[in-house]
């Protein structure tokens, strides 16, 4: 029963939205005027998969011509997780050479950032809560402390209070 107590203290977790890389992607191509990519995965044996996503990208900084780049992901979970991370090593390259903005939180380093703020944020509130507890018990000993000290002043010879 004391442990469901002290659930309250606990740091609450939020649920993660999972944002579909290659809806992600098709979206982007399609604000670009660009055709849907092309997605090959194949089974390398072993549970290994390799997904090859080659995607037609309009000219920008480094390129003067409309050209195909090719994105590979390699996963030893499921055919989905290399899929996944072919989808978004094709949305990096289209970020990173300002072709798109991606406007979501599943970046792996926004990601990390969100939860690591949420988290000391939720701690942090957490300290603050345990300190207000603990300065309010400090202050209510200290007043008990100073009562016991008045009556032992107060009338020593009826107080017997052994110290050992």
């Amino acid at each position: 029963m004391a442990a469901l107590a002290d659930d309250h203290l606990l740091p609450k977790v939020p649920p993660v939205v999972i944002m579909d890389r290659r809806q992600l992607l098709l979206q982007a191509l399609s604000k670009l005027g660009r055709p849907n990519p092309d997605e090959e995965i194949r089974s390398l044996g072993h549970g290994d998969y390799l997904c090859t996503v080659t995607v037609e990208v309009p000219p920008h900084s480094l390129r003067s011509q409309v050209s195909k780049q090719r994105f590979t992901g390699f996963s030893s979970l499921t055919p989905c997780d290399a899929a996944r991370q072919a989808y978004d090593a094709a949305l990096a390259y289209l970020e990173s050479n300002g072709l798109i903005i991606v406007d979501d939180f599943n970046r792996p380093a926004k990601k990390q950032m969100l939860c690591a703020q949420t988290f000391a944020d939720l701690f942090q509130q957490k300290i603050t809560v345990l300190q207000n507890m603990a300065h309010k018990h400090r202050v209510l000993l200290e007043d008990i402390n100073a009562q016991l000290h008045d009556a032992c002043i107060a009338d020593p010879d009826h107080l017997s209070v052994r110290i050992t």
